[in-house]
């Protein structure tokens, strides 16, 4: 995967969604999917890391929903997607 094909979806996200809640979660969605490059020393360490970006992505597609859907429609903690 090369960084552009992370990286600009992030740039575009920045440039539709001032939103600082759904910019700070594509943020760190996007430092942590860069750190499972580095971490390769041990089998648990790549899956640290790779459990800790799936708990990002989660976390900034339920923080961009929250932002997409108008107020009424918003489902209450029990009824957001999960993994």
């Amino acid at each position: 995967m090369t960084r552009s094909a992370i990286t600009r979806p992030q740039v575009a996200l920045r440039v539709l969604i001032e939103d600082q809640a759904v910019c700070t979660a594509a943020d760190r969605m996007v430092t942590l999917t860069y750190a499972m490059r580095d971490a390769f020393a041990t089998t648990e360490d790549l899956t640290a890391a790779q459990e800790a970006a799936k708990d990002a992505h989660d976390t900034f597609a339920n923080t961009a929903a929250h932002y997409l859907r108008p107020a009424s429609t918003h489902p209450t903690t029990g009824q957001e997607c999960t993994r």
